[in-house]
């Protein structure tokens, strides 16, 4: 088993969708510049998917790599949408 942790700009984006990237911004306390119409979430699930794509393709342990499989590019998901990719709740 391998354990790994990914974090993104802004984690407590959850609680308040936008509001604290946007105070945050303010203050220059962030390094991922949030316009003030905030991010979509088809953009921030594209951008952590690829951060953890990207890192179980350079990942060489002592177990041996990563398959994540076949994983939606940056662009397929910013243009199709995350909904495309998800489970239908039938």
């Amino acid at each position: 088993t391998l354990g790994a942790l990914a974090t993104m700009a802004a984690p407590e984006h959850w609680a308040y969708p936008g509001e604290s990237d946007r105070i945050a911004g303010r203050y220059g306390a962030l390094t991922v510049d949030y316009p003030e119409s905030g991010i979509g979430m088809s953009e921030r699930c594209a951008r952590h998917l690829t951060a953890l794509f990207e890192f179980c393709r350079a990942y060489d342990g002592p177990a041996g790599t990563i398959d994540p499989g076949d994983v939606p590019g940056y662009k397929d998901i910013l243009t199709n949408g995350i909904g495309a990719y998800l489970a239908s709740p039938k």
